[in-house]
């Protein structure tokens, strides 16, 4: 995942979602992703910023950012761990967000713990189910309807 967050020269830290605050020795960001639905759009940092790229995905982050308060395993990366992007690279924030469009679900029985899972990676049935609810919203439906209508192609 690409994720936008601040660095030292030993290692980089990035907010996950909105009321996620992160510090690490003399770094900080707070305010999530901006590539994601829970961003809040905070200025409050400390550090030199980067675009920086991590091999777990969204609704991995996002489960970590959940459930792990206390014991984070994500939101603080050595350097030598991630991938540096160049300072002037154009990102489709649209399309980004759509893949990161996650939902959570408590499985089919509606019974198991809930999980954190990208829309573009629910079944079809599942998918279909959700627009159903009555609360989605709207973003949700338009990235639902494209990934059906790309299924059906």
């Amino acid at each position: 995942m690409i994720l936008s967050g601040f660095r030292n020269n030993k290692n980089v830290v990035a907010s996950i979602s909105h009321y996620d605050y992160r510090e690490f020795e003399d770094i900080m960001a707070d305010g999530g992703q901006p590539y994601t639905f829970d961003y809040a759009g905070y200025s409050r940092f400390r550090g030199t910023p980067c675009i920086f790229k991590v091999p777990q995905n969204y609704a991995e982050l996002y489960h970590d950012y959940q459930f792990n308060r206390k014991d984070r395993e994500y939101g603080v990366w050595k350097l030598k761990d991630v991938e540096i992007l160049p300072d002037d690279i154009e990102l489709d924030i649209e399309e980004l967000k759509f893949q990161n469009a996650i939902w959570g679900t408590r499985g089919k029985s509606g019974k198991e713990p809930l999980k954190y899972v990208h829309l573009v990676d629910c079944e079809t049935d599942h998918l279909e189910e959700i627009l159903k609810l009555k609360q989605v919203k709207s973003v949700y439906t338009i990235f639902i309807n494209r990934i059906l209508k790309e299924r059906k192609q």
